[in-house]
């Protein structure tokens, strides 16, 4: 649970200051970017873990496991700035800012704690 719970804050610490970036005109109000992808983690980050660990898997799988897990974040940053957001975000943002997140995430994880 330790070594989740590290890598989970590690991960938000990594990917919120890119969402941030990226979709900080949809949604002006920081607050409600920063629950969202806490919220976004939250949900996605464990069902990750949960398939690495059981699989002990590593490139291929992990590359196409992040990927999915990045459209399915992009589906929340899209589907919940009618909620909380202003202006209109692209399909093509939300995903960008989740795949390039994500990326960053994973790649910096793997360098950091890999070696």
């Amino acid at each position: 649970m330790i070594a989740w719970l590290t890598a989970y804050v590690f991960t938000v610490a990594f990917e919120m200051p890119i969402v941030a970036y990226c979709m900080r005109r949809a949604f002006p109000d920081g607050r409600a970017l920063v629950a969202l992808t806490l919220a976004a983690s939250l949900i996605t980050h464990p069902v990750l873990w949960f398939a690495t660990e059981q699989t002990g898997a590593m490139d291929l799988h992990l590359a196409v496991t992040e990927l999915l897990i990045a459209l399915v974040e992009a589906a929340l940053f899209f589907g919940s700035w009618r909620w909380c957001g202003e202006g209109t975000p692209s399909a093509t943002r939300c995903i960008g800012a989740a795949v390039l997140a994500n990326a960053f995430s994973v790649g910096l994880g793997h360098l950091l704690f890999s070696c």
